[in-house]
């Protein structure tokens, strides 16, 4: 695997690794530089100690100098991320700092769920209109070889398929590496789908190996700001995939990320009907009902998990769905 890659683009990851290293080490210096922490409250944040947010503007810088360095290093030049010229590159570039800032504004001074949504959908249909290479044009449902055009709905689509994947990762941080798992899991079955980059996807899983190590040393977190940058960034990796690649299917896209999605529908609907706004942070996630401290992160890496390799070993969308809902049934109602 690590033949396709040459000695610059090897020197440059391993450089990039280090540098994080480095920061991840020096934590608490860098974190009065900018401030940036979640203090305990008993209630829904249980750690002990105030832990920075530090995570995501770790992870953002790494991934920003990637993109500006290794066109000029690697043989595939423009084409690693799908983008084809400079202009793409940097517009790409000021749509993922715009969700940064986003995400690093609402960490500092916490953004209302609304206002919130409102520049999600913005920064996401401006990219979306700006690159053809992620606008879902056709549904296609393997399982029931259903196909549905989207047409003049495709920006639509494609903007709200981003939020959805922003909005349930970031109601699936709970736990000290929940996200990361969760992210370095859609990673790496992008990597079983999508071989074509899997230069820039083992990239980002080294990044976030690094943080899944200190994350789970209670030692900082991703925050709003990493969450929304990992999350815009997979979303865009799979639609390109879904788009260019060919061999991704919406059943796919769906067992990915079955039970954060499931639990998102369900806490965000439990909410509106108890007349709270579906966006509003409680302890009604499954990360909250599961009971099990130290087998937690196991548990929900394996729910993760699940779905998808029913479907993958079984060959059977209906069976990976039925039963990975009658499973979380039972998590939600037992109440381990």
């Amino acid at each position: 695997m690590f033949t396709n890659f040459n000695l610059n683009e090897i020197l440059l990851i391993s450089l990039i690794s280090i540098l994080n290293i480095i920061c991840y080490i020096n934590l608490e210096k860098i974190s009065k530089i900018f401030n940036l922490y979640d203090y305990p409250d008993e209630v829904r944040k249980l750690h002990k100690n105030k832990t920075p947010l530090l995570g995501g503007i770790f992870i953002y810088f790494s991934i920003v100098l990637y993109i500006l360095i290794i066109p000029n290093i690697s043989k595939l030049g423009y084409e690693y991320l799908y983008l084809y010229s400079y202009k793409s590159i940097i517009f790409f570039i000021i749509c993922l700092t715009s969700i940064f800032v986003l995400g690093f504004l609402d960490d500092k001074f916490t953004i209302s769920p609304d206002k919130k949504l409102v520049v999600l959908f913005l920064i996401c249909y401006i990219y979306v209109i700006s690159d053809n290479t992620v606008r879902i044009e056709q549904i296609r449902f393997d399982f029931i070889n259903l196909e549905i055009d989207i047409n003049k709905f495709s920006p639509i689509l494609s903007s709200i398929f981003i939020i959805t994947f922003i909005i349930l990762s970031n109601m699936f941080d709970g736990i000290d590496g929940q996200s990361s798992f969760f992210f370095i899991f859609t990673l790496l079955i992008l990597i079983l789908i999508n071989p074509a980059i899997i230069k820039l996807l083992i990239f980002l899983i080294l990044l976030l190996i690094i943080f899944f190590y200190f994350n789970t040393q209670s030692k900082i977190f991703l925050g709003d700001n990493g969450i929304f940058v990992l999350s815009f960034i997979i979303s865009i990796l799979y639609l390109k995939t879904y788009n260019i690649y060919g061999n991704l299917s919406f059943d796919k896209l769906i067992l990915i990320s079955f039970f954060p999605l499931l639990d998102m529908i369900r806490v965000s609907l439990f909410r509106i009907f108890n007349g709270r706004n579906p966006m509003r942070p409680d302890t009604t996630h499954l990360h909250h009902i599961i009971k099990f401290k130290n087998t937690k992160l196991l548990i929900i890496s394996l729910l993760v998990i699940y779905p998808f390799a029913i479907y993958y070993f079984l060959n059977s969308f209906i069976l990976s769905i039925v039963s990975s809902f009658i499973l979380y049934i039972i998590l939600i109602f037992k109440k381990s």
